[in-house]
């Protein structure tokens, strides 16, 4: 499994960036300079269109929204090691 974090320091990203630190997920972080111009390039907009981070991609898959990808992160990764209830527990 491929996984790319793009993130920015201080950014909505930070949280996404804690959860991946602490559920042991390895990936290639990706550091997005938003005072510049690599979230305004073609290849970023393709990935998400408002050109903003954070942005995860699984396996060639983006997704975007820091809520999402940490509900995302926590029942994929989470679960089995203990740390995430699973759907439907109490």
């Amino acid at each position: 499994m491929k996984i790319q974090l793009y993130q920015s320091p201080m950014s909505s990203a930070t949280p996404v960036v804690w959860a991946m630190a602490e559920l042991g997920i390895e990936h290639e972080s990706i550091r997005i300079d938003l005072k510049g111009t690599a979230h305004k390039q073609p290849d970023f907009l393709a990935l998400n269109a408002m050109g903003q981070v954070p942005t995860l991609v699984v396996d060639g898959q983006p997704m975007f929204e820091s809520s999402a990808i940490t509900i995302y992160l926590g029942e994929r990764f989470g679960v089995e090691r203990g740390l995430w209830p699973a759907v439907g527990s109490a």
